[in-house]
């Protein structure tokens, strides 16, 4: 369902479904929607994902072959860029509505602009650390230059990840108005932004058992982006582009 959804409107239905909104403080715009648990008093982790993806026709057939789920039709991606991570928002707003704060956005793809568009100071008293639903594969914590030693030691108490480095997402935009730390969690999708993406169902489940344990690891606090630059001159590190490496030297 999520990847057949045409656009915003209809990612935010699917998201909402047998949801008890009653349960939230909503704060919406043409171009995101945030869900704030009534009666929050401490930071929780504000989840982000967001609605658009690269393709402008969806998905009308699939292939499901040893759990690794694509599209059949020629010239059209899944779409798993982000509805991974509107699939995953979803079953958290149903299991853990109290432990997040919940935030769509649109125009992701087209530069972030529903991030953009969203002011943070309301509610960044209440945001412990933000997190993306928006990486590729199963295992990576992507960084955008806005860390803390102390959410790195933190990370390295999850087994089985290691962290990686993006270039631009809703989330680090939010982490550029507030400078609360933030990082992309995988979510299952590989070869994005191709007719070639595909899921693999496992590791949408992998995300989502991290995302159930993750509440006492975050809650309770506020992790601030301490300024970390590498020690090493800059070398090739994948998407860890030229803008980012102008953040890290800048905070010398």
């Amino acid at each position: 369902q999520f990847y057949q959804a045409y656009n915003h409107s209809e990612v935010i239905k699917l998201i909402e479904q047998d949801v008890d909104l009653t349960k939230f403080k909503i704060l919406e715009d043409k171009y995101y929607k945030v869900y704030i648990p009534e009666g929050l008093a401490k930071p929780v982790p504000l989840i982000s994902v967001h609605s658009d993806t690269v393709f402008s026709h969806i998905p009308e057939s699939f292939r499901m072959k040893k759990g690794r789920l694509s599209c059949k039709n020629k010239g059209i991606g899944l779409g798993a860029d982000d509805r991974n991570g509107c699939y995953l928002m979803h079953n958290l707003m149903l299991s853990k509505p109290q432990d997040f704060i919940f935030a769509v956005f649109d125009l992701e793809e087209l530069g972030c602009m529903g991030s953009k568009s969203f002011n943070m100071f309301p509610i960044q008293d209440l945001v412990s650390v933000l997190i993306g639903l928006d990486r590729k594969g199963s295992n990576e914590f992507a960084l955008y230059g806005y860390e803390s030693e102390e959410l790195l030691t933190v990370m390295d108490t999850f087994p089985g990840y290691h962290t990686e480095f993006g270039s631009i997402t809703d989330v680090m935009v939010l982490a550029e108005e507030s400078n609360i730390c933030c990082f992309n969690l995988s979510v299952g999708y590989y070869k994005q932004h191709s007719e070639r993406e595909f899921t693999i169902i496992r590791d949408v489940e992998r995300a989502e058992k991290f995302l159930n344990n993750l509440p006492d690891a975050f809650s309770g606090k506020q992790y601030f982006a301490d300024y970390i630059v590498f020690d090493e001159p800059y070398h090739d590190y994948g998407g860890f582009n030229d803008l980012l490496l102008e953040k890290y030297y800048r905070r010398r």
